[in-house]
């Protein structure tokens, strides 16, 4: 069980080559960043920015058409 606090995390994925190709129907691209480091929440005190940017990539699996 997580603990109740704001907790950041990442999860990894690479499109893994398969028998029948499959793997070239798909692919990962960078959508967009989002900026964190002045984002009001709860892990700031109010109105607060960070000490350092934070800033997370967005990545979205797409089909090949």
């Amino acid at each position: 069980m997580l603990p109740n606090t704001n907790l950041f995390y990442t999860i990894d994925f690479e499109l893994e080559r398969d028998p029948w190709g499959n793997y070239k129907n798909f692919e990962i691209i960078k959508i967009e960043d989002i900026d964190m480091s002045t984002i009001d929440d709860a892990m700031f005190t109010e109105n607060a920015i960070a000490d350092q940017d934070i800033v997370y990539p967005v990545y979205g699996l797409y089909f090949r058409a």
